[in-house]
């Protein structure tokens, strides 16, 4: 899996090695993630004030539209919000914080529809996509050979993973 802890020879563990690792790694989200929501929550500090939906608390509703729209936008193409002038992709990941943080912290107002069986559908579906796309494999949808240096990079992951452990 292209991430493991590596013994350093001749280092004696620190004890505060042993508790660091029961903790959440921290170092796992990516940071141009958190640069990207960072922008994203700045203007919204400028606009509405720092931290105010915890203040004010939050509809499910109204984040999910503004995810949904953002992703949209640039699903299709759009890569800029042309109202703040930030990527729609920074924009999408700040609806999900402050649903994650609303949810938290107990102000989040849950007005989502009443369940549907949605992952049920889809896991029963299953099936039916595999035998609808026949003997298509994933290499016949090959990125272009010019993805530069982070492809690169992907590919020696995957080929380190599938090597066996020694």
């Amino acid at each position: 899996m292209c991430f493991s802890w590596v013994p350093v020879e001749g280092k004696e563990t620190n004890p505060k090695d042993l508790e660091g690792l029961k903790r959440v790694p921290m170092g796992l989200f990516p940071q141009t993630a958190v640069i990207a929501g960072a922008m994203a929550f700045l203007e919204g500090h400028l606009k509405y004030r720092q931290y105010n939906w915890r203040d004010a608390g939050v509809r499910a509703s109204i984040y999910n539209d503004a995810l949904l729209r953002h992703m949209s936008a640039w699903w299709n193409g759009e890569d800029i919000d042309i109202k703040s002038g930030l990527p729609h992709l920074w924009k999408a990941i700040a609806c999900l914080a402050i649903l994650i943080d609303s949810d938290q912290c107990g102000n989040l107002t849950d007005d989502r529809p009443p369940p549907a069986p949605v992952q049920k559908m889809q896991d029963a579906l299953a099936y039916m996509v595999e035998r609808m796309q026949g003997d298509i494999k994933p290499s016949k949808f090959r990125l272009p050979d010019d993805q530069g240096a982070y492809d690169r990079a992907f590919v020696q992951c995957r080929e380190k993973d599938a090597q066996p452990d020694d």
